[in-house]
């Protein structure tokens, strides 16, 4: 009986790897595709068109308790 649950142990982990490598292998052919270009001097230009608001990234409310003038610093 401890033969059986044995080799029946070893024949699913074998499954299983062949099954993980099957997945892991399989997904390495297809890695992206890279083409090279020959870089040469001249001048870079990027031009961006954006419509909205411009809002600051921290902003600060004040609040004063009494109001008033300054009247000398």
């Amino acid at each position: 009986m401890n033969k059986n649950i044995f080799g029946i142990s070893i024949v699913a982990i074998l499954v299983i790897a062949a099954i993980v490598a099957f997945f892991l292998y399989g997904n390495m052919s297809k890695r992206p595709v890279y083409s090279e270009i020959e870089v040469k001097k001249g001048e870079i230009q990027e031009i961006f068109s954006l419509d909205g608001k411009v809002q600051p990234q921290d902003s600060a409310d004040l609040g004063f308790e009494i109001g008033g003038k300054i009247v000398k610093l």
